[in-house]
């Protein structure tokens, strides 16, 4: 009886250690990012955001609040591996960052913005806004 009722209160200890560290991490603000990137026209870079998937939680791309999103195409990537210390597993619902690539269409400035979203959530828990300046020319010579 005392066996079970220890392992009952360090199982409820860890399933509450593991929520809070999941509500403070999707409850944190999500500064904008003040580095401008740059891609040329035909070219591609990478935008990763830090997330945690097993919260239910992950990033879009909103399209109808960015400005100028006609200049690049983004396309998610998914999510990458968790870290991990070398040689071992990395832990369970462990944050890894979700990755969306930008490819430059035509030069000029875009504003784009991504939203911390759980499905069936209205609002967002945390905005991300990128400026991407996409350099060169989309006239063919």
């Amino acid at each position: 009886m005392m066996k079970s009722l220890l392992a009952s209160v360090r199982a409820l200890a860890a399933i509450g250690i593991g929520f809070a560290a999941a509500v403070a991490m999707t409850a944190a603000s999500f500064a904008a990012n003040d580095e401008t990137l740059q891609v040329s026209v035909g070219a591609s870079t990478a935008i990763e955001l830090d997330g945690n998937p097993s919260t239910g939680y992950s990033w879009v791309y909103d399209a109808g609040a960015s400005a100028n999103g006609e200049l690049v195409t983004v396309a998610d990537q998914g999510y990458g591996a968790a870290a991990a210390e070398p040689g071992k597993r990395p832990a369970l619902g462990a944050p890894k960052k979700q990755k969306f690539g930008v490819t430059g269409v035509a030069a000029g400035e875009a504003t784009l913005v991504f939203k911390y979203v759980k499905a069936g959530d209205q609002a967002p828990a945390k905005t991300a806004e990128y400026v991407v300046e996409v350099v060169g020319t989309d006239d063919p010579e």
